[in-house]
């Protein structure tokens, strides 16, 4: 089974030159940022990182050092992306909006990595993290506000189950098969939002016909690889009629049928991009997503995306 692990390090990286490189190493995983030794002489440090579906896990350690996205480069660089991070040693303040929230081993923290923040850690620390695309946090229904800056305790619970699905993910990352990573994705984003309690005020608040439509989202998400998805599939899974399903779904703009297409044309695109020099062909990625016929595949996806599929494996 290949590794699928990336390591970065400063190990062999001149002392001067240690904390720009670190910059670069966590603006490669999400966005431009700056760091600093935080008054000392450099920075040593190591991530290892790879991929579960679109989640990015990361086990991140250095020495004492200074992290941050000042305000004015909000808006230069893309940060599309939400971080819960879980400690495991040494402690880190974190602060952003106006509030400042220590994070000690045993403790996670999720925030809006494209909002100013600083994050200043005083001695060594290691933490697992996971990089979550936004666009993936809103369609699992979470708002905006509910994923920035929220401190959780991962000792026990529903946080320390969590804390241990993605432990364990990370561990066993190089044996984790392909087909199952999806899946796997879908139960470790679930589980983490869980233990962030405005995200559970906003589950409670939702009507009957928004809960539905979350659900419908739901099922879709985990049978996209199913080439016979379709609305009466959903409707008997759910016990409901087709007419309802439409009516649940009317506020989103676009039908279900549409909207199967449209998130299988994404995760299409994401696993394109993805796939360069691995041998990976056209016709894999559409029969793998719920496509049976390679050229209505590249028909539609050019018209999503104004490009071929091929493009994205030049």
């Amino acid at each position: 089974m290949p590794d699928k692990l990336t390591l970065l390090g400063t190990s062999e990286i001149s002392v001067s030159d240690r904390p720009r490189f670190w910059s670069d190493c966590l603006s490669e995983l999400c966005g431009r940022l700056h760091s600093d030794p935080f008054g000392a002489e450099t920075i040593d440090g190591r991530i290892e990182y790879g991929t579960i579906g679109r989640l990015k896990l990361c086990q991140i350690e250095a020495s004492r050092h200074r992290v941050a996205l000042p305000a004015e480069w909000t808006g230069e660089g893309k940060h599309p992306v939400v971080k819960v991070v879980l400690q495991t040693q040494g402690s880190s303040i974190f602060e952003q909006d106006g509030q400042c929230v220590k994070v000690s081993p045993g403790e996670g923290l999720a925030y809006d990595v494209s909002r100013p923040h600083r994050i200043s850690s005083p001695a060594f620390t290691r933490h697992l993290v996971v990089i979550i695309p936004r666009d993936l946090a809103l369609q699992h229904g979470f708002k905006q506000s509910a994923i920035a800056g929220h401190h959780f305790s991962a000792r026990g619970g529903i946080g320390r189950l969590a804390s241990d699905l993605v432990h364990s993910a990370f561990k066993e990352m190089p044996a984790i098969s392909p087909d199952c990573e999806n899946e796997l994705a879908e139960s470790i984003l679930n589980l983490l939002f869980l233990p962030l309690p405005q995200n559970q005020t906003a589950r409670n608040d939702l009507s009957p016909g928004e809960t539905m439509k979350r659900q419908i989202k739901d099922y879709i998400r985990r049978n996209l690889h199913d080439p016979d998805l379709c609305i009466e599939r959903i409707a008997a899974a759910m016990n409901c009629t087709k007419r309802y399903l439409h009516m649940a779904f009317a506020s989103e703009g676009t039908t279900i049928a549409k909207y199967i297409w449209r998130v299988r044309l994404d995760q299409c695109r994401h696993e394109l991009e993805s796939a360069q020099g691995s041998g990976t062909t056209i016709t894999d990625v559409a029969f793998s997503w719920g496509f049976n016929s390679s050229s209505h595949f590249s028909r539609v996806f050019k018209e999503k995306f104004g490009v071929s599929p091929s493009h994205f494996l030049r």
